[in-house]
């Protein structure tokens, strides 16, 4: 998104779109850093390919300026197990959860252009045939959005929506039975 916004090409920091295709490939190919330092180095790859990193650091310094997603966090987890020790004691355990932030997650994927044209923020329904009257038939269920959870789900959210917005305006103009107290309505 902020190579968007700086008017950047989307294979930035790369030069191009051949290097921005190798990169993938040499993290993901399981080459050692020894290895893809070698490849950088080969004759063929400097004279034809001309990529603009010459050697494996240079090349990981293109990696690490990467956008990245939002942070991880280690939450320390202590599991009791099912068998003891000597001390008639349950075995224990301590392993790492490492988590991100849901918001900073939707945050990332809604501001992703990748994404622009292919989100759906509202409930459809698809159908694939009609009757002879013209009426709907035979609806079609292959996204989250065109099942009917999601229409369910909206209907519950816009009543529990109306009755925050009639609390909060009702709170507003509550009356004050004494100075320092405040009298709430009762949502029905």
């Amino acid at each position: 998104n902020a190579q968007k916004v700086e008017g950047l090409e989307p294979w930035f920091p790369f030069q191009s779109e051949d290097e921005w295709e190798l990169a993938p490939w040499l993290m993901e190919s399981g080459a050692s850093q020894g290895k893809i330092d070698w490849f950088l180095k080969l004759n063929k790859i400097q004279n034809d390919v001309k990529p603009s990193f010459q050697t494996k650091c240079a090349f990981l310094q293109y990696i690490d300026s990467l956008p990245q997603g939002p942070e991880f966090t280690c939450t320390p987890m202590k599991v009791i197990g099912d068998l003891k020790d000597a001390d008639s004691n349950f075995w224990t355990e301590t392993l790492e959860l490492w988590h991100q932030d849901p918001l900073d997650c939707v945050a990332e994927i809604l501001g992703n252009p990748l994404f622009e044209n292919h989100q759906t923020y509202c409930p459809q329904h698809v159908f694939q045939q009609q009757q002879q009257d013209g009426s709907p038939f035979n609806q079609e269920y292959n996204e989250m959005w065109t099942a009917d959870w999601w229409w369910e789900t909206q209907v519950n959210f816009q009543d529990m929506m109306w009755r925050l917005l009639k609390l909060t305006r009702d709170i507003g103009q509550a009356s004050r039975p004494c100075d320092n107290c405040t009298s709430y309505p009762s949502i029905r």
